[in-house]
């Protein structure tokens, strides 16, 4: 152990002790893609509304801050990263909304519960939703294991899950908002920038048929590859997303089990942490649903765990390679005896739950949009490494960054644009999956709702004409899906946690859905 001390590992561990003394002041760290947590009986904010406006009153806003998101409130929004208590919660985004979204487009509640529950689930690596007074849904709701998702999983693979990079450096032109990234997933190849989201993408469309790899990272299909013709600033070779195995290279940590495999050449430092300026190699291969619990598997993050990884020579824990379940799998993993969630008295359907596990990878995106436009992947490099290079400069990728925008996305008027082009980005999404299983599954679809794929892209269109549709004056001119949305957009708009909760249970009411409780 103490040959490892090196100059690396001792700043490592002076910074990790930094931070433990500083979350030693608060209950601990929680996640910040929810924005309700059940907090001694009640509902609440999971983000604090800040104080630094005109007599304590909010002060970093969206309209009130500038984009480098320096001064007060970043600093507000670094203390506030490793301050937060730890509460059970979740997203209302990523589960009331996108269920009712899904039911908007057709999906009997049934069906759209089960994909909401796994879109939500990713976040959570085991969801239990909890009911309105907090009690814990029965077994029956519960969603099957998803660790291998968790975001606080750095060496395993599946932070860069959810903090998704461009295959391809910035071109000026392509951004999250425009063209819409959820309806130019619809036309794109490999080569146009947007690879891992579309291999994600394609697993689900596909109905697994294709393989799920961490990064999206495939071997090429040819016999032979050049390991350094992209190492330079162009990104990486579309043959590295389209082949039929997962990408194993490298020479660093590699086991294979069976026809799966699992390496260490994916190299990044976690810009978005803050305080640390870490040089990591963690996983790429086969993506796992799961491997073996322990404890601590689905907590949030704990700074002495990359301390710990460096004293392990950069290793991933030995857990994250037991008892593992592919991708491959999942069909088994949701069969009954392995977990309690049902779908009309059986398993619930894979093709529901990898719907679910791609919807968040998107979501993701869209609330990440300024690190995902501005940062991309090269590689590999002549050891077979791949290297992510998320965007250094302040506003896109950095921790005053990250807090704020997911800051901005509920409870204030949408002038931060995420939210409502996320909103019409799922509705896209969903539109096109069930388009693919309408033949197949009819059973799972309410033929009286019908939102066509004409009226989203309508709506997406006039979104463009008209950015700050969100924060204008109703019209009943709008596109139809529009006038839908705001009713939505209405309830997220509420300060309160507890009023987005009863405001979205409203909108359900009005849009004759089934409530989220």
């Amino acid at each position: 152990f103490v040959a490892l001390l090196n100059r690396e590992v001792l700043e490592v561990m002076r910074s990790a002790l930094s931070v433990i003394i500083v979350a030693s002041c608060s209950p601990g760290v929680t996640s910040f893609d929810d924005d309700v947590c059940w907090n001694s009986g009640s509902w609440e904010n999971c983000y604090p509304r800040d104080t630094l406006g005109p007599n304590k009153s909010v002060g970093c806003g969206p309209t009130r801050v500038d984009d480098k998101n320096s001064g007060a409130c970043g600093k507000w929004a670094s203390k506030t990263y490793f301050s937060l208590p730890k509460l059970e919660g979740r997203s209302t985004f990523h589960s009331d909304t996108t269920f009712l979204l899904a039911q908007l487009i057709g999906f009997h509640a049934d069906a759209a519960y089960w994909m909401t529950a796994y879109t939500e689930g990713v976040d959570k690596g085991e969801f239990r939703p909890l009911h309105r007074n907090g009690t814990v849904s029965a077994e029956i709701m519960h969603p099957a294991d998803l660790s291998g998702f968790n975001r606080f999983h750095i060496c395993a693979g599946a932070s860069e899950f959810h903090y998704v990079v461009r295959s391809s450096p910035p071109n000026g032109v392509d951004s999250t908002l425009s063209p819409p990234l959820a309806k130019r997933l619809g036309e794109a190849s490999y080569a146009d920038g947007d690879a891992q989201i579309l291999h994600t993408r394609q697993w689900a469309f596909d109905h697994g048929s294709t393989p799920l790899c961490v990064n999206g990272l495939t071997a090429p299909d040819e016999a032979t590859a050049s390991t350094a013709e992209f190492a330079s600033l162009q990104g990486v070779d579309p043959k590295y997303y389209s082949g039929k195995k997962c990408y194993c290279g490298g020479d660093f940590e590699v086991h294979h089990f069976g026809a799966r495999c699992v390496s260490q050449a994916i190299k990044w430092r976690p810009s978005f942490l803050g305080f640390f300026k870490w040089n990591l190699i963690t996983r790429n291969g086969d993506q796992p649903i799961t491997f073996k619990h322990t404890p601590d598997s689905n907590k949030g993050f704990n700074p002495t765990d990359l301390a710990k990884y460096y004293a392990r020579g950069k290793k991933c824990k030995p857990e994250e390679l037991e008892s593992l379940v592919w991708e491959s799998d999942l069909s088994d993993h949701l069969s009954v005896g392995k977990t309690t969630g049902r779908f009309r008295g059986g398993p619930v359907p894979a093709e529901l739950a990898r719907f679910g596990i791609y919807l968040h990878q998107l979501q993701d995106a869209y609330s990440h949009r300024t690190c995902y436009d501005n940062s991309y992947m090269t590689g590999p490099d002549k050891d077979g490494n791949f290297h992510i290079g998320y965007n250094t400069s302040k506003g896109y990728c950095d921790t005053p960054a990250h807090v704020l925008h997911h800051y901005w996305e509920l409870g204030f008027p949408m002038h931060w644009p995420t939210t409502p082009a996320a909103l019409l980005g799922t509705m896209l999404e969903l539109r096109r999956f069930a388009d693919s299983l309408a033949s197949s599954h009819p059973e799972w679809f309410d033929e009286t709702v019908h939102i066509s794929k004409a009226d989203i892209l309508s709506a997406l269109s006039f979104s463009l004409a008209n950015p700050d549709w969100a924060t204008s004056e109703f019209s009943p001119a709008y596109p139809k899906a529009l006038t839908l949305l705001y009713v939505v957009l209405e309830a997220l708009t509420n300060e309160s946690g507890i009023g987005r909760i009863r405001g979205l249970e409203v909108a359900a009411d009005k849009l004759g859905l089934v409530k989220w409780e």
